[in-house]
Formats: structure tokens, C-alpha cells, sequence
């Protein structure tokens, strides 16, 4: 019989989504993650389960005894023991282009952790070698405008959000306090996010964008939530930068001047984004998403380069901010 190599992949990202996990996964939620089917979904958890035997727990949800949830002990082959010396470079460069430090200094400690493990079972050259590559990848990111950050509220949410624990906050502007159950934190262009939803046991429950710096209490209470399988990364995936609007995602169209043509064609600006040629040399970009404040402020950047020409809203957008800034320096200039 002919092994299918083709879904080795796959597994292994399902043994670290398993091993990761604190309070286990359950079938909608991997069947979210990897977009499987429900079959799929049981014949490669069966495959896991058979593989690693001793390491694999499968126990019933706190909240609703009929759900299970699946978890897994890290295997042997997954251990920090078996890193090689390729893995502790990439690991490298890619901490130098993780702006926020929050995420960055984890990862670095955790590199020179692995370091040290590999040092243990490598010769001396070879760890001359390694730390010569490292440096060798060094690069660094250029100074701009961090956001001010609340490290002890951020790292109370962060274990709301790994426990899948319901949370009360007082949030600036709202007179009465919030209960919502946390599911992610996205780090914006122009703000920070808590991702939220309001009532999660209901089937169509709402979802809430909150700005970090204006959650001004926050209590961490004892129930516990089902998060119905949400997919951070693709709730993200609809937005260009990390706002959700009540009447998003739109149909958004932008018209590339030949002159930037090429400039243009250097980026990515979303994951779904369809780039057309014109007879003039000029592009149009189309994307579906959201966040047309965040995208008529990036815009900026490109004046008199690209322009927005759909939906209306946007164009709506960008012009506001042009006439705000008008506005502004015309009355700068008027006499006190």
C-alpha cells in the first residue's frame, strides 16, 4: 500500500495544535482550524491517538459533558532535544523582524534556551559555526511609534484567553460594565484589540473589537467558556489591519498610477488580494475585507500613487481625513 506523504504536514501541525493546547481542543474547533471535514477530522485524530498512545488524553468539557476535548503530551521527536541547528537560526532571523517586543523577548529566550540544549550534544566548532550564522542573520527593525502597553492587563487577559475564562471590564465611553468571553489579542497598525464575544452560548453571538488602552478594570471571573471553535487568524483574515465594521467585509477596488506600478507590485497588501494589469500600465487591486479607517489611513501613504475607488465608504473615509488635515492647518495659520 502506497503511504500518502502528502498529509504528513497536516498531522504534524495537528500534534502541535493538540500539544499546545490547555484545555484541549474539540472536533468543531480543529475542523475550524484545518478547515477538515468531520470524517477527516476523526480518521487523522484516530491516527494520533493510535500513534501516541501514552501521550494522548481525551476527556469531557467542563461546561457540557457530552463535548470532548482532545490534548496531547509533547512526543518524544517533538522535544527541545531533537533541535537542530537550521531551526535555531530561522528562529533567529525571524525574531529580528517581530516588532513587539512582548512577543520578541519570549522567543528570544526561548532560542537561547534552545542553544543551550544543542549545545550539550554538539563539539565546540560546531557551536562556533551556529553562533557565527546567527549573527550573520542579524537584522534590525527601524525605530517608529510603539504604542503605550498595560503589560499587567495584557498578561491577565492572555491567561483569561489561554483558560477560556469570562471576563468583566469597564470600558471607556460604556457607563455600564462588559462580560465577555476574550478570544485574541491583535496588534493593529493603529490600535491594539482585545477580540471578544458577547454571549458565546448563543448560535449568532456578536463579536467585539476593544481598544486595549481604554479597558480600564478588568476582572477575570470563574466560568468558563466554549469558543465555539473561532479561528483568530481567521476572523483577522477579513480585515485589513485588525478592525471589524457591523456592515464589513466590502468589495474593495484601488487604482494603481503606472508611475507606482512597480513600487506596488513589491507588496502584499492582503492574503486575497487580485492584482489586474492595465493597457495604460496601470493596476487595479481588488480585496474583500474589512477596516476601511485602518485602510484609508495606510493610503495615505500612497498619495497621488493609488486611489480609492470602491466601496464608497472608503473614498468616504479618505477624504475625511484629507479635509480634517486641511481643515487643520488652515486654522494653524489663522492669527491668535
Amino acid at each position: 500500500m502506497r503511504e500518502d506523504y502528502g498529509k504528513f504536514p497536516e498531522l504534524v501541525r495537528l500534534i502541535r495544535f493538540l500539544a499546545t493546547s490547555v484545555r484541549g481542543v474539540t472536533y468543531d474547533e480543529i475542523m475550524q482550524q484545518f478547515e477538515w471535514s468531520r470524517k477527516t477530522t476523526e480518521r487523522n485524530l484516530k491516527f494520533i491517538e493510535n500513534t501516541y498512545e501514552e501521550e494522548f488524553e481525551k476527556n469531557p468539557d467542563a461546561e457540557n459533558r457530552k463535548i470532548k476535548r482532545f490534548k496531547l503530551g509533547i512526543p518524544d521527536e517533538f522535544l527541545p532535544e531533537n533541535v537542530e541547528d537550521a531551526d535555531i537560526t530561522a528562529l533567529s532571523a525571524a525574531i529580528t523582524h517581530i516588532k513587539n517586543k512582548k512577543i520578541s523577548e519570549p522567543l528570544r529566550n526561548l532560542q537561547f534556551k534552545l542553544m543551550e540544549k544543542l549545545k550539550k550534544k554538539t563539539s565546540l566548532a560546531q557551536q562556533n559555526d551556529l553562533e557565527g550564522k546567527m549573527i550573520s542573520v542579524n537584522s534590525i527593525a527601524a525605530p517608529e511609534p510603539k504604542f503605550k502597553e498595560n503589560a499587567e492587563l495584557v498578561q491577565t487577559l492572555e491567561s483569561a484567553i489561554l483558560a477560556g475564562q469570562q471576563i468583566i471590564i469597564r470600558y471607556q465611553g460604556n457607563p455600564e460594565p462588559l462580560t465577555l468571553c476574550p478570544l485574541g489579542i491583535v496588534y493593529g497598525p493603529i490600535n491594539n484589540y482585545l477580540i471578544a464575544g458577547g454571549n458565546m452560548d448563543k448560535e449568532n453571538y456578536s463579536t467585539y473589537n476593544l481598544i486595549l488602552d481604554k479597558i480600564e478594570n478588568l476582572e477575570v471571573t470563574k466560568k468558563h467558556f466554549d469558543s465555539r471553535g473561532f479561528s483568530l487568524q481567521n476572523y483577522v483574515d477579513k480585515s485589513f489591519g485588525a478592525f471589524h465594521s457591523k456592515h464589513g467585509p466590502y468589495d474593495v477596488v484601488w487604482h494603481v498610477l503606472p508611475e507606482a506600478a512597480k513600487d506596488v507590485q513589491r507588496f502584499i497588501f492582503h492574503k486575497n488580494q487580485k492584482i489586474k494589469p492595465n493597457r495604460d500600465k496601470s493596476l487595479t487591486i481588488t480585496m474583500h475585507v474589512d477596516g476601511l479607517r485602518e485602510m484609508a489611513e495606510y493610503l495615505l501613504k500612497w498619495t497621488g500613487k493609488i486611489i480609492p475607488v470602491a466601496p464608497q465608504e472608503l473614498i468616504d473615509e479618505y477624504r475625511k481625513i484629507l479635509d480634517t488635515a486641511e481643515k487643520f492647518l488652515k486654522d494653524a495659520k489663522k492669527p491668535k
